[in-house]
């Protein structure tokens, strides 16, 4: 993977790390498992976060051949280490 990548990812994955840790009624857990709901929120919140990229972002993600399918599995991977 290239540099660019890797770049999106950390950045993605933080963010998404820490919206999870400021807003945790957003994104509920039963029985140590994801509800539906926060499932539904996390894909939300990838989307967003792909729809709201600065200039910088788009051509960082453009040169490393991120897509916001990346952005979803990024979300969903943080989100499953918070479980």
């Amino acid at each position: 993977m290239n540099t660019s990548y890797q770049l999106a990812k950390q950045a993605v994955t933080g963010l998404a790390k820490e919206n999870f840790s400021l807003y945790p009624e957003d994104y509920p857990i039963e029985n140590d498992m994801a509800t539906n709901e926060a499932s539904e929120n996390v894909s939300d919140l990838a989307k967003a976060y792909w729809d709201n990229r600065t200039e910088l972002d788009t051509q960082r993600d453009e040169d490393g051949g991120v897509t916001i399918i990346d952005y979803v599995e990024w979300c969903q991977a943080a989100f499953a280490e918070t479980l």
